[in-house]
């Protein structure tokens, strides 16, 4: 649970075991960075009222812990905005919604939900 098993203002994988991970097939903006065609990883920080989420370079790696060593791979980071959902989102998804080159992919579980612009370059 954020904020409580998994402590505001602590890097957290996003996810169980493996760390989340995001293929590109095409140089993009993801939430105002500006990224190649590649795959990264993706965790956050999560914080009351806002979230950052850091993008990663390393995608050959075990989902814990968010270390130093990990953390040196870091591409960037970006901060999103948390809405509350009304039930409770028993499984964690990611659903990008939009037309393939752009739209935004959305994080949904417990009673979380925030939106990550993508747009192909």
């Amino acid at each position: 649970m954020v904020g409580g098993q998994d402590p505001f203002g602590l890097p957290w994988r996003m996810g169980a075991n493996e760390p989340t991970t995001l293929h590109l097939p095409f140089p993009a903006t993801v939430g105002g960075l500006t990224l190649e065609a590649a795959s990264y990883t993706l965790y956050a920080i999560p914080q009351d009222g806002s979230w950052t989420i850091v993008v990663n370079s390393n995608t050959n790696r075990w989902g814990i812990p968010l270390s130093p060593d990990v953390r040196r791979y870091d591409v960037g980071n970006f901060t999103v905005t948390p809405s509350t959902l009304a039930d409770h989102e028993e499984t964690l998804t990611f659903q990008f919604e939009g037309n393939g080159t752009s739209g935004e992919l959305v994080y949904t579980w417990e009673t979380t939900s925030f939106r990550i612009p993508i747009a192909r370059r």
